[in-house]
């Protein structure tokens, strides 16, 4: 492009300004979030039968649209799944609290890994994209493929395990990204003026 090095700021998603919200006590809630892939029609068996395990393992299923596509996946699990919760479509008001009473959040989207590490749902990554990649590497959290989704259970259990630790660094890679969003903010004055 002809700029000079010097004069390339890199920036963060202006939502990570977002005030970061400590976990208090959560319930045993795990917020699924699948967008419309190629894959679909041959895994909805496999993503039906993890819904199942975790109500099993007693936690309570929520499946959470964030873009085109999504609640009709929701819907269709729900279909065979009738205690699968589906939210209608996240806005930006219902976010919060629907992921600060989460445990955890499995999600396909940018905007759900993002938003559950915001509100300190331990973030797992489904991996079909690779801005969804690099999030989860930027916020050092796990992440499959989903042509691995048969190890993605084996993967929870760790998350859970070890879930101090991974909250301590998604938690400052948070901050980073915070302080990245907030120079967005001052480069943009300095532009405005």
């Amino acid at each position: 492009l002809g700029v000079p090095e010097e004069e390339i700021e890199l920036c963060a998603d202006p939502v990570f300004q977002r005030d970061l919200v400590t976990s208090g006590p959560r319930s045993q809630r795990i917020l699924l979030n699948l967008r419309p892939y190629s894959g679909w029609e041959t895994q909805q068996g496999l993503w039906l039968d993890q819904v199942l395990l975790w109500q099993e393992e007693s936690f309570e299923g929520e499946f959470i649209p964030l873009g085109p596509g999504d609640f009709e996946m929701g819907k269709r699990l729900q279909e065979k799944c009738t205690d699968l919760k589906v939210h209608p479509l996240l806005t930006l008001e219902t976010m919060g609290r629907i992921f600060s009473r989460g445990s955890l959040c499995v999600s396909m989207r940018l905007h759900g890994l993002i938003f559950s590490a915001l509100y300190d749902c331990l973030p797992v990554g489904l991996n079909y994209d690779p801005k969804v990649e690099a999030i989860c590497e930027q916020l050092e959290i796990p992440f499959w493929e989903l042509d691995a989704l048969v190890h993605l259970d084996a993967g929870i259990a760790e998350v859970w395990q070890n879930a101090d630790q991974h909250r301590l660094r998604y938690r400052r890679a948070l901050e980073d990204l915070r302080k990245g969003a907030l120079k967005n903010r001052a480069m943009l004055a300095r532009v405005m003026r």
